[in-house]
């Protein structure tokens, strides 16, 4: 029997990201009284589609359906912090997007269509676009506004998002590492398809 793995289509954020990742927990955790689990510096990303267990033959046709995205580059810059479904019954603790909250949208929606006719169920509820900080396990009496008026104020600098990827995620006792199995790049005015699907190996 073939074997399966988690995989998920985000959106990659660069390492002055994962770095005011750890400075926000390290500011946050101490006032904090809920039991949370916190997305590890280095795996922070936007996620696209989450797209379950793959059976590890099917990741060939899964890259090529992906190479079909064409995207042009966009501005990403973070902005904002709350929690879903609201402050007063938190489980996941996340930080928004402003400039590049539409583009991503649309990324998504066009992940979405590109891998239906593999049977991948396109998304029931519409795309928000954030970047989880901490999932909250057991919620205690915290001062939620408080927590993300802390997470709000960074100054999150602007990047040029130009490619999404393919990543599996393997669990482990520390929490899950993430494996990126496929780059797909932003598309350009002289670039064909060939061009822009670099999968490693």
């Amino acid at each position: 029997m073939a074997a399966a793995v988690r995989c998920f289509v985000g959106l990659p954020l660069p390492q002055a990201y994962q770095d005011a990742l750890r400075d926000i927990q390290s500011r946050i955790r101490p006032r904090a009284r809920s039991s949370m689990s916190w997305t590890r510096p280095g795996n922070w990303h936007l996620t696209l589609k989450f797209l379950g267990r793959v059976e590890e033959p099917g990741l060939i046709g899964l890259k090529q359906a992906l190479c079909s995205v064409r995207f042009g580059r966009f501005f990403f810059q973070a902005r904002g912090a709350g929690f879903f479904p609201d402050p007063r019954r938190p489980r996941v603790f996340w930080v928004g997007v402003g400039p590049g909250a539409a583009e991503c949208g649309r990324l998504a929606g066009d992940v979405d269509r590109a891998l239906a006719p593999l049977g991948f169920r396109p998304e029931a509820r519409a795309f928000s676009a954030h970047l989880t900080l901490a999932r909250i396990k057991t919620p205690a009496a915290d001062d939620w506004p408080a927590l993300a008026e802390m997470a709000a104020a960074r100054d999150w600098p602007g990047f040029e998002a130009a490619e999404f990827a393919l990543w599996k995620s393997l669990l482990g006792p520390q929490g899950p590492t993430y494996v990126r199995l496929a780059g797909f790049a932003a598309h350009g005015p002289q670039e064909g398809l060939g061009a822009r699907c670099s999968p490693p190996g």
